[in-house]
């Protein structure tokens, strides 16, 4: 059974195509209040993006009720380069938004203001390198005790795809990481590659995306536009037919725990050495909820697409 909770959530993000998806599925449910965005440097260039988020913010304005959020640039965090060889120059398949939502400059602050001002009420969910919260952190001790908790896109217990067995969010600033998974959050869930590996956003969705497109919802034509280079880049990699949005499933699950299984372990980072960035999960003994490779694609995609487009139900 789909246990829906209602949920305030804060999302910092470094919009990816994949980040993309989870931003505005986010926005669009009605089981989630997006109080606030802020941007970290990770798939693309911090001023990329940010841009990104801008325009998706802006875009995703014209078709879901929300209160508009606010949105503030974070910090670059990239060590070890960018993702735009599979994400697209810019991040987004080369796609470029308009760019006419306002952006603040002032992530951390306004993360810990934010957490300060609603104790115990906000969720924190991490979508790119831990950056931010890290430097939030160290601003504010208390940060783990003022959120509800925090869910992060990031880590793999069987290995990673960047580095020496690391995923690519903890590997662009493991020291950051380090501090994320050692601080004592009342709530913590790590949705690593073992989990995400399993989504795919199939050839046929892309296509009825398409077809959405065609009759002027703009949404639709993004999301087939921005999976053209995503999808050829994990066919040449993995012989995928479609792509993988890890970004979407941490989202999704906080509407719908039953998506994904997870068990207790604990996490450690490693920083520095042959295997820097690497996450050593220890099951049986922690208090990180860990999700494993038992993810529901096809009810995922359900959700996906029945929130930004309710009026596909007989199509899935």
């Amino acid at each position: 059974m789909c246990q829906t909770v209602f949920m305030k959530i804060l999302v910092d993000t470094d919009p990816g195509v994949d980040d993309a998806f989870a931003l505005l599925f986010a926005l669009a449910n009605p089981n989630l209040e997006v109080i606030g965005v802020t941007t970290v440097g990770g798939n693309a260039f911090l001023d990329d993006v940010t841009r990104n988020a801008s325009g998706l913010l802006a875009l995703a304005k014209r078709y879901y009720d929300f209160t508009i959020p606010a949105l503030h640039m974070g910090l670059q965090s990239h060590r070890r380069g960018n993702a735009e060889s599979v994400h697209g120059i810019g991040g987004l398949g080369g796609v470029h938004l308009p760019t006419d939502f306002p952006v603040g400059n002032d992530a951390i602050g306004f993360i810990v203001e934010t957490l300060r001002a609603n104790p115990g009420e906000i969720r924190l969910v991490t979508l790119g390198p831990l950056t931010n919260i890290a430097a939030a952190l160290e601003v504010e001790p208390e940060l783990p005790r003022l959120a509800a908790g925090i869910s992060i896109m990031g880590g793999a217990e069987r290995g990673g795809n960047s580095g020496n067995e690391a995923e690519f969010n903890i590997w662009q600033d493991p020291a950051a990481a380090e501090k994320v998974f050692d601080a004592a959050w009342t709530s913590f869930s790590m949705c690593g590659l073992d989990a995400t590996a399993c989504t795919t956003f199939t050839p046929e969705l892309r296509e009825l995306c398409f077809q959405v497109g065609r009759e002027g919802n703009e949404i639709g034509t993004l999301l087939h536009d921005i999976t053209r280079d995503y999808i050829n880049r994990d066919w040449t990699a993995n012989q995928v037919l479609g792509c993988r949005v890890h970004d979407l499933l941490p989202v999704a699950l906080l509407v719908d725990e039953t998506i994904a299984k997870s068990v207790k372990a604990r996490v450690r980072v490693q920083v520095g050495g042959p295997f820097d960035g690497r996450t050593i999960v220890t099951r049986g003994t922690g208090d990180v909820n860990v999700y494993t490779d038992s993810t529901d694609n096809k009810k995922l995609m359900n959700l996906l697409m029945l929130t930004l487009f309710p009026r596909l139900k007989r199509f899935l």
